[in-house]
């Protein structure tokens, strides 16, 4: 078994408080766009950035305030970027911070990496839906929150819990739900139809 020296336990907590702030703040972002969480050792330079980016905001001020200590330090190298991370994620995942840009004339680039994760990724309330196969025939359904659509770009698989005669009536009459599992092969589009 080898020995860990503390130089090498020294350089793994170095490490460790690095990129927690950024790989923290990523990784609850990226729950609430695309649901993807890239390997870290792909993303080191972003998570490099974000920390040094947050560590020169927050740790200006704990280190203003001398806020030293054990609470203190999780609070910086845990806590607070969870929160950043999920207020950030929930703010584009509702799409706050495109009115911002569009207020001051900007038009950055989405977030979400594709199509797909755009519509699933920012669908904000249940809504009808129309699959249409690949052999032509069409799926109706009522795609609320039992339904799910996948965040793997190798699987684009979608769960409709709720589907519909082609009139959009239900197919049971004692109003039991039928669901079906869609697999990315069958699918060919689909439409979203708003209330």
């Amino acid at each position: 078994m080898p020995e860990v020296s503390l130089t090498t336990f020294s350089d793994v907590v170095l490490a460790v408080s690095l990129l927690s702030p950024g790989f923290l703040i990523s990784y609850f972002k990226n729950t609430f766009i695309s649901g993807r969480h890239p390997r870290i050792s792909e993303r080191i330079v972003e998570l490099l950035i974000i920390s040094s980016v947050y560590y020169a905001s927050f740790g200006a001020i704990f280190v203003y305030f001398k806020w030293l200590g054990w609470i203190p330090l999780f609070l910086l190298l845990f806590l607070i970027p969870m929160l950043l991370g999920l207020c950030s994620g929930v703010a584009s995942q509702k799409r706050w911070f495109e009115r911002i840009y569009e207020a001051l004339g900007l038009n950055p680039i989405h977030p979400a990496t594709t199509g797909w994760d755009f519509l699933f990724g920012t669908m904000d309330s249940n809504k009808w839906i129309v699959v249409t196969l690949s052999d032509g025939t069409k799926i109706r359904g009522w795609f609320d929150r039992n339904s799910g659509a996948s965040t793997d770009l190798s699987r684009r698989d979608i769960y409709i819990n709720d589907i519909r005669r082609e009139d959009f009536s239900n197919f049971e009459s004692d109003g039991r739900k039928r669901g079906i599992w869609l697999h990315e092969d069958e699918i060919r589009h689909i439409e979203v139809i708003s209330d």
